[in-house]
């Protein structure tokens, strides 16, 4: 169970990274410097890789649990529930990065 939160939580930290560059991508994109919206719109790509690495991760450490029965339904029910945000939060970010590009 401690590996699922501490992996959630370093999953919500990359999407922080992840929001702070979009940004500036944003940022830079509304000031037409171009060449900066695009290196911060790559970083904050880069951050939502790593992202899906660590949610990798951890579906494959719940995939493991349920094989010893450490698995409850509580766990996954935790797991859905901050999971559901996160995607929420992933898919605001990739809606500013796709609009800071358009300027570039």
């Amino acid at each position: 169970m401690k590996k699922i939160i501490d992996l959630i939580e370093v999953m919500d930290e990359e999407i922080e990274g992840a929001e702070k560059y979009a940004k500036m991508a944003e940022h830079c994109a509304e000031h037409k410097q171009s060449s900066c919206a695009s290196t911060y719109a790559s970083m904050a790509e880069q951050e939502l890789d790593h992202y899906d690495k660590l949610h990798q991760m951890l579906v494959n450490h719940m995939g493991e649990m349920r094989e010893e029965d450490g698995f409850t339904s509580a766990v996954k029910a935790m797991y859905d529930h901050h999971h559901k945000g996160q995607v929420k939060r992933i898919a605001n970010v990739r809606y500013i990065i796709a609009q800071s590009k358009k300027s570039f």
